[in-house]
C-alpha cells in the first residue's frame, strides 16, 4: 500500500516510464507529489486496472461519487457498478485499449452513484507500459455528463421540433447569409435540399422590388427595434412571387432568425371573406334603405289618416304616433348616411330628434348640447323615444299659461356613464304620480330597459336627469 493509502502501481509506473530509472529519488518525489495533487483535486474520477479488469487504484473522489471506501474495491472488477445494459460499451473499451495498445474513448454509458440514482459518465483509456514495451495496466479517467447529456437531448429534441415545423426557419449570420434553416424553410422557397441555400444571403428571395422595400423600409426599424413582423411578397426557385407572413429576431452576433410562412390560401380566404363583408354590407344598405322608404310610406299614411279626421283629439293622438315613427325613420336616413349598420352617434341622432319637434311651438326656446359619442342602433333608439315623450309633453303642457318658455337639452359623457337632462322652466309636474300619465310610464319603463337611472325635480319647473351606464 502506498503512504497516502493509494494502491501501489500506477505513481511508481508513471514515474518509471515517463521519467525513467536515471532520474534521482528527490525529483522523481517531487514529480510524484504534483501528479498526486492533480489526481486528488480534479472533479474527473481517475482509476488504474489490471489486465484482468480489477482495480489496482482508485482516486479519492471515487468514495465521495459512490458512496464507497476506495481502498475495499481494489482488486476487484469495475463492472458492478455499470448498469447491466451499459456494461458492453466499458468493456468494449477496456479490451480495445488492451489488445491494441492505444488510446481510446468510450461511449456513454450509466453509473449506480451515492445516491442510488444512475448518472452518464464517459471514461477515456490508455495503456501503461513497462520498460520491454509491455501493457502491464490501463489507466482511465471517467467524467459524469448527465448534465451535458440533458443539454444535448433538449437541444436535440428543439432541433427536431424546429425540422417537423410547417413555418420556415432559418439562421442568417452577421453577413446576411444562411448559416441554418430548415427544410420547411427551403421548400418554402422551392428548394427541394435546404444545403442549396447555406451560404448564400437572403436576396436571391425576393425580388428587385422587394429587396428595396426590405433596404429602405423594414431592415432600418429591425436594426432599431431588434425585432420585426409582417406579410413580405417571397420569389421562389422557379420565379413565382406568392405571399408570405415574415418575423426577424435580432441575435448577439450581428445575425437574426428568420420565420417565414406562405399565406397564400390565409390570403385567398381573406379575400374570400372581404367579398363576403362587402356583399353583406350590400345587403344590409339595402336594408336600410327599403325600412326609411317603410318609415316614410307609414308616415305618409298617418299624415293623410290625419287629414280625414275631423277630431282634434284623434288628430293629436296621430300626430303623436307620427312623431315617434319618424323619430325611428331620423335613425335609419342617419345609418344609411353613416354608412353604419351597428352604431351611430347618439349626440348627432338626438340633434335630429329635438329638432324635429320644433314646429310643435313657435313660441317656445329649445336650446341643445350633445357630446358626440358612438352607441349600439337599439340604445340610441331608446333615447330617441324617450326624448320624444319628454320633450313633447313639455312642450304641450309646461307652459299653460305663457306665451314663451324655455327648454334646455343636453347629453353629456364620461367613460362610465351617459347623462341626459331635459330641464323647463314652466310650471312643474304638480302630481307626478299623474300628470304625465302614460308617457311618464314609458319614460320610466324606457329608462330601466336601458339600465337607467332617472330623477325628476319640480322645483322651479322639470328637470328630467337620466344617467345610463356607458353601452358596450
Amino acid at each position: 500500500m502506498h503512504p497516502h493509502g493509494i494502491g501501489i502501481g500506477i505513481l511508481d509506473k508513471w514515474r518509471i516510464i515517463h521519467y525513467g530509472r536515471e532520474q534521482s529519488v528527490s525529483e522523481c518525489s517531487s514529480i510524484e507529489r504534483r501528479y498526486q495533487m492533480l489526481v486528488e483535486n480534479i472533479k474527473d474520477l481517475v482509476f488504474e486496472l489490471d489486465g484482468e479488469g480489477n482495480f489496482l487504484y482508485l482516486s479519492p473522489n471515487w468514495g465521495e461519487y459512490f458512496g464507497i471506501n476506495p481502498d475495499e474495491y481494489l482488486g476487484k472488477s469495475f463492472i458492478p457498478f455499470v448498469h447491466p445494459e451499459d456494461i458492453p460499451v466499458c468493456v468494449g473499451l477496456f479490451q480495445y485499449v488492451v489488445e491494441t495498445g492505444q488510446r481510446g474513448e468510450s461511449g456513454e454509458y450509466r453509473v449506480k452513484v451515492a445516491d442510488g440514482s444512475w448518472r452518464w459518465n464517459q471514461s477515456t483509456g490508455a495503456p501503461v507500459f513497462d520498460q520491454d514495451g509491455k501493457i502491464v495496466s490501463y489507466v482511465g479517467v471517467a467524467r459524469d455528463v448527465t448534465e451535458q447529456k440533458l443539454i444535448k437531448g433538449s437541444l436535440e429534441d428543439r432541433t427536431r421540433a424546429i425540422e417537423a415545423s410547417i413555418d420556415g426557419i432559418a439562421i442568417l449570420g452577421p453577413d446576411q447569409s444562411y448559416v441554418y434553416l430548415n427544410q420547411s424553410h427551403a421548400s418554402i422557397y422551392g428548394y427541394s435540399d435546404a444545403t442549396e441555400l447555406l451560404g448564400k444571403t437572403w436576396e436571391i428571395l425576393y425580388s428587385e422590388t422587394e429587396q428595396k422595400r426590405f433596404s429602405e423600409e423594414i431592415m432600418p426599424r429591425f436594426s432599431q427595434q431588434g425585432f420585426w413582423r409582417g406579410e413580405a411578397t417571397g420569389l421562389k426557385k422557379d420565379g413565382t412571387v406568392f405571399p408570405q407572413d415574415i418575423s426577424l429576431t435580432a441575435l448577439g452576433d450581428g445575425g437574426l432568425i428568420c420565420v417565414v410562412r406562405d399565406i397564400t390560401q390565409l390570403m385567398v380566404v381573406r379575400h374570400s371573406l372581404q367579398e363576403a363583408l362587402h356583399e353583406k354590407d350590400n345587403l344590409l344598405r339595402e336594408f336600410q334603405h327599403r325600412v326609411k322608404n317603410s318609415f316614410f310610406m307609414i308616415m305618409s299614411l298617418i299624415q293623410l289618416r290625419m287629414d280625414m279626421q275631423a277630431g282634434e283629439e284623434a288628430k293629436v293622438a296621430l300626430g303623436e304616433i307620427e312623431k315617434r315613427v319618424k323619430a325611428l325613420s331620423d335613425l335609419y336616413s342617419l345609418l344609411y348616411a353613416t354608412e353604419s349598420f351597428k352604431k351611430v352617434d347618439l349626440g348627432q341622432y338626438c340633434q335630429t330628434v329635438t329638432e324635429s319637434l320644433l314646429d310643435l311651438s313657435s313660441t317656445v326656446t329649445l336650446t341643445s348640447s350633445f357630446d358626440a359619442v358612438s352607441v349600439p342602433i337599439n340604445f340610441a333608439c331608446t333615447i330617441g323615444l324617450i326624448l320624444i315623450e319628454i320633450l313633447t309633453n313639455a312642450l304641450k303642457y309646461a307652459f299653460p299659461e305663457r306665451a314663451d318658455g324655455t327648454i334646455e337639452v343636453s347629453l353629456r359623457t364620461t367613460p362610465q356613464l351617459l347623462e341626459l337632462v331635459v330641464r323647463d322652466d314652466g310650471i312643474g309636474l304638480v302630481d307626478e304620480a299623474n300628470s304625465a300619465g302614460v308617457g311618464l310610464h314609458l319614460v320610466r319603463g324606457m329608462v330601466n330597459q336601458c339600465k337607467g337611472h332617472l330623477v325628476i325635480d319640480t322645483n322651479g319647473g322639470t328637470r328630467f336627469t337620466m344617467t345610463f351606464p356607458h353601452p358596450s
